[in-house]
């Protein structure tokens, strides 16, 4: 190559680079990240019962559900579409998620959601002796 084609094409690239900066525009950074949604729920399951209650997805992200109590009982954790009224029988519910370890005192579900959807959650009891109180933490990142 000789010395004034390598000058040529130097001066196209410096020319091509010094005509992309500048101009005051930066290009496009991304937006701030949302805070997290968050939301705690209390509330009792009875005996040997369950409890529902609608959820609905204020925002897309990814849903964390974690359900505590304290006790001898043994609670589990369910996700269904929004049409299940009634989570037994649970092959008719259309069980999204479900936390059902048979040990601690706590249960975690999560699921990738966009906002607007509509889901219900179950506290299920076990327990035949006692009614539990518990709270539920909803977070969406």
């Amino acid at each position: 190559m000789t010395n004034v084609v390598k000058h040529a094409v130097c001066s196209a690239l410096l020319l091509a680079v010094a005509s992309g900066c500048g101009k005051g525009k930066n290009p496009a950074a991304p937006g701030p990240v949302p805070p997290p949604h968050t939301q705690s729920l209390n509330g009792t399951v009875s005996i040997f019962g369950t409890t529902r209650l609608s959820l609905t997805i204020p925002r897309s992200g990814n849903l964390r559900v974690t359900l505590k109590w304290t006790g001898d009982v043994d609670l589990d954790l369910y996700l269904t579409n929004s049409n299940c009224q009634a989570l037994y029988p649970v092959e008719t519910c259309g069980v999204i998620l479900a936390s059902d370890s048979v040990v601690g005192t706590q249960e975690t579900i999560a699921q990738n959601v966009s906002s607007g959807e509509v889901f219900a959650l179950f506290v299920d009891s076990l327990s035949t002796t006692q009614a539990a109180t518990y709270t539920i933490d909803i977070r969406i990142d």
